[in-house]
């Protein structure tokens, strides 16, 4: 029976070999074929590569747990992949070396140990390769052909990963905030607003920033490859949490309350997102998946403020330097 730990670092590879693809196109932009075939080209070969020619590829021979530098792994003078196609064990001498089949959709403890997270993607995606890839593995065999195609792969694995992505909920990891979560004022004069913008100002600045800004970091994991670095965006992703808490504290006119709940829960939405990021190495899908919500809500989150900052140009009122408000100054005169 083959081990399907190795399935998650054999999508990781895909997955990273093309990452680029997907963060930066969004998964629109680019069609899926050059996805592909950028990301064979980036890997190296990875799925063409059959190390000790016995006809069973590199990874393959990491999924039944044999030598893949050997070529006959047992030392009963039958190559491992003869061994599969006439369904013996390639890892037990012949010749008491039949293999027990299970039926295709039967799963192992590591199968459901890795689908026992509801919201792992990258494990349910990989338990459905490891069964697809068993079956058809054992298919071709009882047909007299134990040839894998490595096109038709890779081609199911990029097809998975879209199509896992594409369908991706973002989970409800945040409560989100209701009118109910502030302080409300029915007051909305030209003082008012004011003292508003002053106090949302000196919050905003009081806040200390991370280390490096979000961006940087993801710039820099995907022109490096260290996935790993993702792992510090859970700073980011704190920040995000501790804004989204201080809009609480703020007395809000009752006129700027909806931009004001939307800045607040866009910046929940953040939080959230990032630290599903922050989680890559534990879930490659989902962490993607998140990356590309990031680019939308990035781009979303400007527009609270936005409609803030025009209602106080709307007023005419200026802040002096001495005024917290005076951050947004050039902000105001940017406005059309």
């Amino acid at each position: 029976m083959p081990s399907r730990k190795i399935i998650i670092p054999l999508i990781c590879i895909s997955l990273t070999a093309g990452a680029w693809w997907f963060f930066a196109n969004k998964q629109k932009q680019v069609p899926a074929e050059n996805r592909i075939a950028a990301a064979d080209n980036n890997a190296g070969g990875t799925l063409s590569q059959d190390s000790d020619n016995d006809g069973l590829k590199d990874w393959e021979e990491a999924l039944w747990k044999t030598d893949a530098h050997n070529p006959d792994t047992d030392g009963d003078g039958t190559t491992d992949n003869h061994e599969i196609l006439a369904k013996r064990d390639p890892r037990k001498p012949g010749p008491d070396d039949e293999m027990t089949l299970p039926s295709p959709g039967a799963t192992d403890g590591t199968a459901t140990a890795m689908a026992s997270d509801e919201e792992n993607l990258t494990a349910k995606l990989a338990q459905n390769f490891a069964t697809a890839y068993f079956s058809r593995k054992i298919a071709n065999a009882s047909e007299g052909n134990a040839f894998i195609d490595k096109d038709t792969l890779t081609n199911q694995v990029f097809s998975d990963i879209t199509n896992s992505m594409g369908a991706y909920s973002f989970p409800d990891l945040f409560q989100a905030a209701t009118d109910s979560s502030f302080h409300i004022k029915d007051s909305n004069n030209d003082a008012d607003v004011r003292a508003y913008v002053n106090i949302l100002a000196k919050t905003l600045q009081e806040q200390s920033s991370p280390q490096k800004h979000e961006l940087e970091i993801i710039n820099a994991v995907f022109a490096n490859r260290t996935f790993s670095s993702l792992g510090q965006l859970e700073e980011n992703s704190t920040y995000y949490k501790s804004l989204a808490n201080t809009l609480y504290t703020i007395d809000v006119p009752r006129l700027l309350l909806e931009a004001h709940k939307n800045m607040a829960n866009s910046f929940l939405r953040l939080s959230a997102i990032l630290n599903t990021v922050s989680q890559f190495n534990a879930d490659p899908i989902s962490g993607f998946a998140a990356l590309n919500q990031y680019v939308s809500e990035a781009q979303e989150s400007a527009a609270p403020l936005e409609i803030i900052m025009r209602e106080v140009k709307t007023r005419n009122i200026a802040f002096q330097e001495s005024e917290p408000g005076a951050m947004f100054n050039k902000y105001l005169s940017a406005l059309q």
